[in-house]
């Protein structure tokens, strides 16, 4: 109601984006919420002057909003669509420029989909000794785990995928982490802490610049943990897959054993 008496105001498009919101993340209504964040960047488009006291939403830039919000639901060539145009800009300047780091953003994830392979990455080994490879594990069922020790959620999770790997782990599959922990913050001497702790005995790439390092920036990471379920050719099979579905997943793809 108060959006509609207010109609083209900075009060009502502020509303909009918050029914947007409540719509998309609370109720479920994921098309009407998309619907409305189209509305509000079509019905913003003649809007013109410095934005008034208190307007959150930067109206020139709600693009960008609502891009993101169509890349979390893989809504990949619509997310694409709004941003490539400003990217494309000759002009250039800040606003282009974020444009393409967007951009660059969405197609990273777009790589990441269910029956795509996944892209190849290299780190460090956190123990030192060379690097680990993607590519060098195929042939194998690989869980690559995306963690570190800082994480609360990470920490309720990891306990059961050391025993996956425990349980599981051998010839056929094999946990692959790549650790989000920070030097700054002694991520090394944590690591290890940690996964003496909760036996943890697999690979682990460890750049030791947190969110910083080249990897989570390779695949976009915006929450941990995160999980891909690689099948022996390297396919994305499931994606962070939690407790007893995981499981399954990984069984399902193993080879079976013969009496």
């Amino acid at each position: 109601d108060f959006a509609a008496q207010h109609a083209g105001t900075a009060a009502s498009f502020e509303a909009q984006h918050e029914l947007a919101l409540m719509e998309i993340h609370a109720l479920r209504k994921v098309e009407s919420g998309i619907a409305r964040m189209e509305k509000i960047l079509t019905d913003s488009a003649g809007w013109k002057g410095p934005a008034p006291d208190g307007l959150r939403l930067d109206l020139p830039n709600y693009v960008f909003v609502l891009a993101l919000a169509l890349a979390d639901l893989e809504r990949f060539e619509r997310a694409e669509a709004l941003l490539k145009p400003i990217a494309a800009d000759e002009v250039g300047g800040p606003r282009t420029e974020q444009a393409k780091r967007l951009l660059e953003r969405v197609q990273a994830r777009k790589r990441l989909q269910i029956g795509l392979e996944m892209p190849d990455f290299v780190g460090p080994r956190h123990n030192g000794g060379g690097e680990w490879r993607l590519r060098d594990f195929l042939g194998k069922v690989v869980l690559v785990q995306f963690w570190a020790t800082w994480s609360r959620p990470c920490a309720q999770e990891m306990p059961q995928i050391a025993a996956l790997q425990q349980q599981l782990g051998g010839e056929n599959f094999t946990v692959l982490g790549v650790s989000l922990d920070d030097d700054r913050r002694e991520g090394r001497v944590r690591l290890d802490s940690y996964l003496e702790t909760i036996g943890l005995d697999a690979p682990q790439v460890y750049e030791g610049k947190g969110w910083e390092g080249a990897i989570p920036q390779q695949f976009a990471l915006r929450a941990i943990p995160a999980n891909f379920l690689l099948d022996a050719q390297g396919v994305i099979r499931g994606r962070n897959l939690r407790g007893a579905e995981l499981r399954a997943a990984v069984e399902a793809l193993l080879p079976e054993q013969e009496d």
